[in-house]
Order: structure tokens, then C-alpha cells, then sequence
């Protein structure tokens, strides 16, 4: 099953960099891609941060589970439906 949603929490860093084009170049194109860029963004990003329990950067959500943090693998994003 494909994912709907991918939520990506990023701080700017090289790995989260990399990390959304991973995504963008993985993703099928149903798949809605937002970014959250903690350091930039306050607010409605932070509390969606907190919500989710965010520690660290890049993490990855599909439809509103954590499924991948840190940075990665191509295979990681296949399991999680994205890819």
C-alpha cells in the first residue's frame, strides 16, 4: 500500500538535505511531500514536533507514523511504502 502522506522533519543539515532528495526522487507521485524545517519554521511546526515526539533530525512520517530517523537507505524508505 502507497503512501498518502510524508511528513519530513529536517534542520537544514547535509542529511536532511539529502534526505529530501531521496525522498523527491522516491516518492510516487500520489504522495503528498511536506518539509518542516524546525529551525526556520515555529509554530504549527514545532507543536507538530512535540506531537509526534521528535528528537532529532531528519525523521521521516508516512500517514502519521514515525518510520524512519536519521538519515535513510532506499531500502528503508521501501519498506515504509515510500518507493
Amino acid at each position: 500500500m502507497a503512501c498518502k502522506q510524508i511528513e519530513v522533519f529536517t534542520s537544514g543539515c547535509q542529511s536532511c538535505i539529502e534526505t529530501m532528495k531521496l525522498i523527491a526522487r522516491s516518492a510516487p507521485s500520489d504522495c503528498q511531500i511536506i518539509e518542516y524545517n524546525i529551525k526556520t519554521q515555529s509554530g504549527a511546526c514545532l507543536e507538530k514536533a512535540i506531537s509526534y515526539g521528535i528528537k532529532s533530525t531528519p525523521t521521516i512520517v508516512v500517514d502519521g507514523k514515525i518510520v524512519c530517523v536519521g538519515k535513510p537507505t532506499a531500502e528503508q524508505l521501501a519498506a515504509a511504502g515510500i518507493g
